[in-house]
């Protein structure tokens, strides 16, 4: 999943740059609130669910760790 979004970053970047569009602004001093929605198919979200109960983690806490190791 990681590998996936990844490489859609990657096509997006390489499009603006194709296409001469500017890059969004720069987010170095942008404060984030450590929150954000993803919405994903119903199947994926009990697939990620069943991970996390798996390792007797919550589903936050197994999205995050896994967010950490990209």
């Amino acid at each position: 999943m990681i590998k996936q979004l990844h490489a859609i970053v990657e096509e997006w970047v390489n499009l603006l740059l194709t296409e001469g569009k500017p890059m969004p602004e720069e987010t170095a001093d942008k404060l984030f609130s450590g929150k954000f929605v993803v919405r994903l198919s119903p199947e994926i979200h009990r697939k990620v669910a069943l991970k996390a109960i798996a390792r007797g983690e919550s589903l936050n806490g197994f999205v995050t760790g896994t967010l950490a190791k990209s």
